[in-house]
């Protein structure tokens, strides 16, 4: 009787805890903002790395900071069976500072007046600034690329005689090129490879590893001058929506791609990857005349390679990173847009201990 007595007078304590406990769990989940039902600090606020110490070291609350150099090439191509035209930058580096804290990191180059490579192609001026999510198993990155001032670099196609009669190239400082390029990738064996390691952003890899990735970008650009794009003289050539004063693109696809990194004298490392895809792309132009033109999706190539040789330590880390993006306009066309973009960058940083405080520590996650 007795037990039976004990077993109700709990069951009774239990029944009133419990919609207390409902109460305060539901005062709790309702602080913060929250997306899509989920709070928005718990979502970024990164858990205590699941890796294989022996392959992965984590810097995860420490700050990141580095300056770098960078040397960039691009290229706009208008390709018509035998007939092409490439501009091109006057190709000048550019400097500038990268910070990266937990999950969040942030760099800005502008060009430098150190260099300004060849007074015959025109001036130049570039602008780059990107923003990274650094997660172990996916990873985010935007980058924002602009160039103001292009010259024709092919200068046959208007005149195989072309120096015998100028000394400078044909300048377009009208033409303004726009890119903004985002991608986001899973890596498969994130226990053991770490890609956050291999662009110096909060971790360090240990021992040799690789892994798949798969993952998906995006790139918008915009191209405009204040005239055609296509030279008057070789209009003719071209098929009549070539001519356009201004043409915006986006591109979406899906790339798959494999990345290594191998480890050597502990603290050095050689670094690489490469993710071919397939994406479809959408362009609208307008011509001189004001007339808009746009052209159905259509079937491109897409893709990037990066490699990078650095060293990575407990405090200091830094190298030399080269890394090229390529699209394509078309698969089924001999008329093609082709662009490309390559970049050589330099950085060299240190890690410091670093707890956030003020309005920095009301950042989620940080």
């Amino acid at each position: 009787m007795q037990f039976r007595l004990i077993m109700i007078l709990m069951s009774v304590a239990l029944l009133l805890n419990r919609p207390a406990e409902a109460q305060q769990d539901t005062t709790q989940q309702e602080k913060g903002l929250k997306i899509l039902g989920i709070n928005l600090d718990t979502l970024l606020t990164p858990k205590p790395p699941r890796v294989d110490t022996t392959y992965i070291v984590s810097y995860n609350k420490m700050l990141h900071v580095h300056l770098l150099l960078e040397d960039t090439d691009y290229a706009l191509r208008f390709i018509n069976n035998d007939r092409r035209l490439i501009y091109k930058p006057n190709i000048s580096s550019s400097a500038g500072i990268g910070i990266s804290y937990s999950w969040l990191s942030f760099d800005a180059t502008l060009r430098t007046k150190a260099r300004s490579a060849h007074d015959n192609r025109g001036k130049t001026d570039q602008v780059r600034f990107g923003v990274s999510l650094n997660g172990r198993k996916v990873q985010f990155n935007t980058t924002y690329q602009q160039y103001k001032g292009l010259y024709l670099s092919n200068t046959d196609v208007l005149d195989a005689n072309w120096f015998q009669q100028s000394d400078i190239y044909p300048l377009r400082p009208d033409i303004n090129s726009k890119t903004l390029y985002s991608r986001l990738y899973y890596t498969f064996n994130n226990e053991e490879f770490s890609h956050p390691a291999t662009t110096f952003k909060r971790e360090r890899q240990v021992k040799s590893a690789g892994s798949f990735l798969v993952g998906g970008t995006f790139v918008y650009s915009q191209v405009q001058g204040d005239s055609s794009l296509v030279p008057a003289k070789v209009q003719s050539y071209f098929p009549v929506e070539s001519n356009l004063l201004r043409y915006r693109t986006t591109n979406y696809s899906l790339n798959v791609g494999y990345a290594y990194t191998f480890v050597f004298k502990r603290y050095f490392f050689v670094s690489a990857s490469f993710r071919p895809g397939l994406g479809l792309r959408h362009q609208t132009g307008i011509m001189p005349n004001g007339t808009s033109t746009a052209i159905p999706l259509k079937l491109g190539l897409q893709g990037d390679g990066r490699g990078t040789l650095g060293f990575n330590s407990n405090k200091y880390y830094g190298g030399i990173t080269a890394s090229m993006l390529y699209s394509s306009s078309s698969l089924v066309s001999n008329n093609r847009q082709h662009s490309y973009y390559t970049e050589i960058q330099v950085l060299f940083g240190r890690r410091f201990g670093y707890k956030a405080k003020g309005i920095i520590s009301k950042v989620p996650g940080f």
